[in-house]
């Protein structure tokens, strides 16, 4: 076997592995987001939620451990388009 061709085999085995290590890095990753979505969606399941209140202020605060947001608060009667804000 000439040196050229051991190289290309050597090449190709090296080049198979590292597809196989990444896709079991990316196997472990999905299944880590798997366990990561369910764990977050226990969380906010059980919580009651209505269009204003303290649940959606709750479900708020969980989902931004997770995502940048930016939560404001309006008072009673605040008009919004064709909707007042109600009380709680």
């Amino acid at each position: 076997m000439k040196r050229s061709q051991r190289l290309a085999g050597g090449e190709v085995r090296a080049a198979n592995a590292s597809r196989a290590v990444e896709k079991a890095i990316q196997e472990i990753r999905s299944e880590e987001m798997g366990e990561a979505v369910m764990a977050l969606a226990t969380r906010l399941f059980l919580i009651y939620r209505s269009i204003t209140g303290e649940g959606v202020r709750q479900t708020l605060e969980i989902l931004g451990e997770t995502v940048a947001l930016n939560v404001q608060s309006v008072p009673v009667g605040y008009p919004a388009f064709d909707w007042t804000v109600p009380r709680e």
